[in-house]
Formats: structure tokens, sequence, C-alpha cells
């Protein structure tokens, strides 16, 4: 019995050697360097600081007669999931116009990522294509190319319209030329894209020629789709190259390659038929590196992954699977092992399934005034199940009247917010899945290189500031005290901010060193009347500056001018009767929350 016992203890022994041994690989394995977990350590801080924030706002309709109310609704979402996100009560809308100045300004409060909002478009305003924007006070700290921006047609019938002289001035285009990871390196094949646009940002059909000094012609290349495609050759040191365009009315133009550099870094990405990227790194390094280097890959600063690789014959070779990607756009990044940034290039992974919205009606004809129910069929991809939503839908009367399409949730959120300037029908690269649409896309992250941050923040994010606070329970009215002897900023002053509605209000606070108070309101809904003073029982030689919650700054996004055809002059009448009717029989309740001036006392 006893030697049983013995004989038991000595196999479970070995048994948990073996499961030892066995898992010790396995932990060996799963272990990150230092490095890898440095760098995630960083990302993770820096993105609980940086909140990045994205709004869409949904507009009823392209077009607008002046007297009309411009309904829409916004939705704010966190961008790496594109899930709502509570963290801020209230949205800036703006409506600006061909010189980006404000013609119409609004606020609207926002519930778990979701608000809505109208605006009264007043009659002082001319016919034109008007930009519409709409933000956040947390999305203020980054750059206003983060801001929902998009264009809106205003028709005012009661003013005549001139349509503009064409001056006999030469067409100028833009161009730019990007090469794949970010430089030319002599000696190293590089894939360039470029960009050439007219000045409604609209890209044009062309000849290129890629000419080095001598005046040799080395590539001759068109575009693929709206001014956009790619050409590949190698650069030779010492040399410098020129690009010249020819349009299709003959004039030509010339422009400059980016500078050849001696020393760094091409970078190639491929899809293989296994779903896998494979990056390919080709060096001329001024010294020999024999250390680590490794791919960085993440979508909108979420599912970051690292993968670690060793230079052989100065080329790195990284494979990673398209599933560890999210949908949209990722950012594909080389470093070395001093976390510094090599080359990079972005990556665009079409979503697999989408919403499939069905809309049924009970009948095809109805009678004037009769009430019309909307059934919508809401399902994820090929699923049979009805998919839970949260949508908006606008019904609208459509006519002659041409507009500029409205921007599309889906290609806005995985597409246009994350590349730099205007995306020219961002919808035909959801349209389809070929080698064409494939290699199309593929051109337009060569040619928008773009991202939310740069890495030395993310590198040091201990030190980042944010001036302005996410407005958590309600919007924040800022102000200057001013002395009015000196004309300089009051520190130390107390300041009274009342409101006279019911229920009666009071707030405090005290100017910083910058003269600057801010009263932070709750449930503050609708025109308000306020008064806003230091205790003039002593401080009577202080002044109180009301500042404008609206950002100044714009972007350099090009968008169309306004056309219209007298060939719609017959729909623009009916549209404006309806205009009228309407408006004449709504009652003025419905009217006066929707009157929006400029906001002049934030």
């Amino acid at each position: 019995m006893k030697a049983k016992k013995n004989n038991l203890t000595l196999n479970l022994q070995r048994a948990i050697l073996l499961l030892f041994i066995f898992l010790l690989p396995w932990k060996a394995f799963s272990q990150e360097d230092a490095w890898t977990q440095s760098l995630k350590d960083r990302f993770r801080l820096y993105n609980s600081k940086a909140i990045q924030e994205k709004v869409f706002l949904h507009l009823d309709r392209p077009l607008y007669v002046v007297g009309e109310s411009m309904w829409y609704k916004a939705y704010n979402v966190e961008s790496a999931s594109n899930t709502f996100i509570g963290m801020s009560k209230v949205a800036y809308v703006e409506v600006l116009d061909a010189e980006n100045n404000p013609v119409m300004q609004s606020k609207m409060a926002l519930l778990n990522g979701k608000g809505n909002g109208a605006m009264l478009i007043p009659a002082s305003l001319g016919s034109g294509v008007y930009k519409i924007r709409c933000y956040t006070n947390w999305m203020k700290n980054f750059s206003p190319e983060f801001f929902f921006e998009s264009t809106v047609t205003i028709v005012n019938p009661f003013t005549k319209w001139e349509p503009p002289l064409l001056e006999s001035v030469a067409q100028s285009y833009e161009a730019g030329f990007f090469p794949e990871g970010g430089d030319l390196i002599a000696g190293l094949e590089s894939r360039v894209g470029f960009r050439v646009i007219n000045s409604e940002g609209k890209g044009i059909n062309f000849e290129g020629f890629l000419m080095e000094g001598s005046g040799d012609t080395l590539v001759r290349f068109m575009p693929r789709r709206f001014g956009i495609g790619s050409f590949k050759f190698t650069p030779i040191e010492n040399k410098s190259y020129q690009v010249l365009i020819k349009d299709q009315a003959g004039k030509t133009q010339s422009y400059a390659l980016p500078e050849v550099k001696g020393f760094g870094m091409v970078m190639a990405v491929s899809e293989s038929k296994d779903r896998l990227l494979q990056v390919q790194v080709a060096a001329r390094l001024e010294e020999s590196n024999g250390g680590d280097f490794y791919l960085v890959s993440h979508t909108r600063q979420g599912l970051l992954h690292v993968k670690k690789g060793q230079m052989r014959d100065n080329t790195l070779n990284f494979s990673l699977s398209k599933a560890l990607l999210g949908d949209g756009i990722s950012h594909l990044t080389v470093y070395d092992s001093k976390f510094r940034p090599l080359c990079e290039r972005l990556y665009f992974k079409k979503p697999e399934s989408v919403l499939n919205i069905e809309a049924k009606l009970p009948h095809t004809v109805f009678d004037t005034r009769q009430a019309i129910s909307l059934d919508l069929d809401v399902k994820n991809g090929d699923a049979a199940k009805p998919f839970k939503s949260n949508l908006s839908v606008s019904v609208f009367l459509e006519d002659s009247i041409q507009a500029n399409p409205q921007a599309n949730i889906m290609s806005y959120l995985l597409l246009s917010s994350d590349l730099k300037g205007t995306v020219e029908s961002p919808e035909y690269y959801f349209e389809q899945t070929n080698k064409e649409r494939k290699e199309d896309i593929d051109n337009l992250m060569l040619t928008h290189g773009w991202r939310r941050f740069v890495w030395k923040d993310v590198l040091n994010s201990n030190f980042l500031k944010f001036p302005h606070l996410p407005e958590f329970d309600g919007h924040f009215i800022e102000a200057k005290v001013m002395n009015t002897q000196t004309g300089q900023p009051a520190a130390n002053i107390p300041v009274y901010l009342a409101s006279p509605d019911a229920p009666a209000r009071l707030y405090t606070d005290a100017s910083d060193q910058e003269g600057k108070i801010k009263f932070e309101v709750k449930d503050f809904f609708g025109p308000k009347e306020m008064v806003i003073q230091p205790n003039l029982m002593k401080d009577s030689i202080y002044q109180v500056k009301m500042e404008s919650p609206f950002v100044k700054s714009n972007t350099s996004k090009l968008w169309s001018g306004f056309k219209f055809d007298q060939i719609s002059e017959s729909a623009l009448l009916t549209r404006t009767i309806n205009m009228q009717t309407v408006n004449a029989f709504l009652p003025k309740s419905n009217i006066d929350p929707y009157v929006v001036l400029k906001d002049s006392t934030g």
C-alpha cells in the first residue's frame, strides 16, 4: 500500500514537471519585450488623456430657400470604436460663407452622444454655397480639420443672382506628390502617389511627365480617378526632378518633386491572398544598424499591435493579419529601438458587413395631406434578424434644383474624417470591391496621408495640456475682466452671473492671473437674459468682456462654387410658395426657438 502511494506521488511530480516544461516556452513567447510594453503603456496613457470625439451632422436636405428651417441631428462618437460617447453635453453649429465669416451660429444640447436642433435661415443671406460645421468644446483642443464640415446650398429667390464674371486668367492647379513611406531615397525604387486638383478641389484629367534636370522624360503617367494615381521610379542622388502636367486644353504647368535624400527608408505595402498585409522596408543607412525594428499598427488610435523584426541585407519584412486591423483607416509606422519613427503610410480596410436599411410604404398613391406611416427594416449585413439602430430620417420634395450631395455617415466616420483636405465622392470607395477600387483607395491613402496626433505627443504625453475642458454637465460661459484704466487683464476680481428668468440663477467666480473667468451652467436652454458684472460697489474700474464660444480658425478644404440653372426657376418658385405657406400657418411658438442670430453673449 505504501509502495503504491509512493508511485502515485512520483507520477504526480512527473506530471507537474512535464506541465511546467510545456508551459515554460508558451510563457516565454507570450511575454513582450521592454520596448513593446513601453510603447503600449505610453499609447494607453495618451489615449486616456487625448480622447478623440467625432461629430457627424445629418441635415434634412442639401438645399434650402431663405425662410426655411434647417433641421439637423448630431451623432457624437468616440473615434476608435465609432460608438456614442456622452462626454460632451453641448455641440456648436455654424454656417460660414465663402470668406469663412459666420452667418448663423447656434448651440445644441447632447445627451448620450445624440442631439438635434434647427435654425431658421434669414432672408438677409444671398444665394450661394455655404459651409456648415459642428464641434464640441473638447474638440477645440485639436485642429479644425477634426471638426465635421460639409456644404449646404442656400437660394434667395427675393434677390437677383448675378453669376461671377469669368476672368481671362490661366487656370491654376494644386498638385501634390507623396512618396510611399514619406521620403524619396537615392538608389531605392519608390512608389509616388500624386493628386492634381482645380480651385474647387475637384480632380482633373491630365497627362503627366516625370523629367530629370537634363529634360529627359523618365516616366509618363495619367490619373486613375479624381486626379489621383501613382507611378514608380528610382531616384538618383544629387539630382532634382520636375513633373510636367498637361491638361485637356493642352496647357502645361511644372512642379518640383520632393527632394531626394541620400539615406533613409522606403516602405511598400501589398496584400496577399491569405488575408495578410506584406510590409517591405528597403533601407539605405548612413551607418550599419543591427538593432531591432518595430512595425506599429493602429486603427484610429485603437487596436494597437506591434511586430518586431531584424534587418537583413538592408531589408525589413513584416506580415500582418488584416484581422488585427479595424474597419476604416489604419496607420502603419516603422520604428527603431530608440522610438524614432522612420517611415509611415495609411491602409484602408473596407467593412465586410454594413447596415442594410429598407423603407416600406403601405401604399404607392396617397391623398392630399394623408398621414403616411413609414416602416424601416434594418439588418446588419446578411443577418436575418432586425438590428437595433439609432437613425434619423429626412423626407423632402425632390425637384430639379441641383445641389452638392450630403455627406454619408459611413464614409465620413471610416474615411473622410481621418484624411486631410477634401475627399471627392467618398462614397465611391464603398460601392464595390474589385481590383480597380482597391487600387483607387490605396492611391487615396498615399495622397491624403495625415494623422490626428504626432508621435512625440504620444511618447511624452505626461506634458500634454488641454485648455478647453469637455462640457460634462452643461455649457461654459467664459469672459475676461479688464482694467479700464490700464487696459490690462485684472486678476482675482470676483464676478457674478445672474439670470433673471424663472427659475432665477446666480453664479460666482474670480478671475485668474490672465483675467479669465468661467461659469458652468446646467440645463440652460433657449434664449436667456443674463447679467454679468463685478461688484460695482468696490470694483467700478473693471469691465467684463464676453468671450465667444465659437472657433475663429478654419480648414483648408475646398468646395465647389454656387451654380444655378434657369431651367430650375419653376421648381424654385414652387419651393418659395411652399415655404411662405408653411411659415404663415406655423404657430409662432414653433418658430421662436429657432430664430438664431450670432451668439454675442456666449
